[in-house]
């Protein structure tokens, strides 16, 4: 009896992470074949309508570090992407911290978290694409990180989308949980993209909810904040470099970053209005394109 109530509390505990097939299947994008990452059209004096977000880099000024360049497959469901690099030694510092110091190289952009901010009680959608090339290195053991929800006053991320030993995981900082989200076999040479819907909360009424590719992969009831205010980073940051003894350069491309009110809000757009303005008539043409390219 007592081996059969330890049995229903491990499950209950280990089985509530979902396996890549547990939730709603995704819809795997075509394969984008023979894209070299160092090949790329830089566009001058670009803008991109990101919804409710605004970002600033974050402890990287190479210029090669961040590119905004035409998109060089033609698969991305905008026609201007950016272009994330990191090499080695590409480590920054700012008041009070120091990558160089803390085993930590980066290229990445940050939400200017005081704009609109994801604080306790919010309820925000996040969207964005995400191309990882074929010629992208894994060096694990040193963890990778593409994207994270950070904290602000030090503390740290509640969320990171980590590579990990391959593929892409959700990494739930908060209850030291991971999740499968996109598997080693699929990541490279195809756009990925990722939905979040978040309740911010210190409490159990939060939510966490994670799409690839349409399909829903995380749903995690609970707290989702240790501190009153989270924030958006995304781009490449690499941490614990010493567990590897081989850390080349590795590119990202991520396109159609957005934050809304709505999942309708994170439909691409290549134009640029108010976002308090109605838009639904934009939704509905931009719907229709999205039907028709399949992406």
């Amino acid at each position: 009896m007592r081996l059969i109530i330890l049995s229903l509390v491990l499950f209950a505990f280990w089985g509530c992470a979902p396996t890549l097939d547990d939730l709603t299947p995704s819809v795997l994008p075509p394969f984008v074949a023979n894209l070299n990452s160092q090949e790329y059209e830089i566009v001058e004096d670009s803008d991109f309508n990101k919804g409710f977000f605004n970002f600033h880099r974050s402890l990287n000024t190479k210029t090669y570090g961040y590119l905004a360049i035409n998109d060089p497959t033609g698969y991305a469901p905008v026609s201007v992407v950016e272009r994330f690099e990191v090499r080695p030694g590409d480590c920054g510092q700012e008041m009070g911290w120091s990558d160089c110091k803390n085993d930590r190289e980066r290229s990445e952009l940050s939400e200017d978290a005081l704009s609109y901010p994801n604080e306790e009680g919010e309820t925000w959608w996040y969207g964005w694409h995400m191309f990882v090339p074929e010629d992208y290195p894994n060096i694990y053991p040193a963890k990778v990180a593409l994207g994270q929800f950070h904290q602000l006053n030090g503390r740290n991320p509640a969320f990171m989308f980590q590579n990990h030993k391959g593929g892409l995981w959700l990494d739930n900082q908060l209850t030291k949980r991971y999740y499968p989200l996109i598997s080693e076999s699929d990541l490279r040479g195809r756009w990925h993209k990722i939905e979040v819907h978040a309740h911010w909360s210190r409490s159990r009424d939060g939510f966490f909810k994670v799409w690839v590719n349409g399909g829903q992969k995380v749903n995690i009831k609970g707290h989702t904040l240790s501190d009153k205010t989270s924030y958006f980073k995304y781009g490449i940051y690499r941490s614990f470099l010493s567990r590897s003894f081989h850390h080349p350069a590795q590119t990202v491309y991520y396109a159609n970053v957005r934050k809304h009110r709505s999942r309708e809000g994170l439909l691409p757009k290549e134009g640029f209005y108010p976002e308090f303005a109605d838009p639904s008539k934009k939704y509905v043409e931009e719907k229709k394109v999205w039907s028709r390219q399949g992406r």
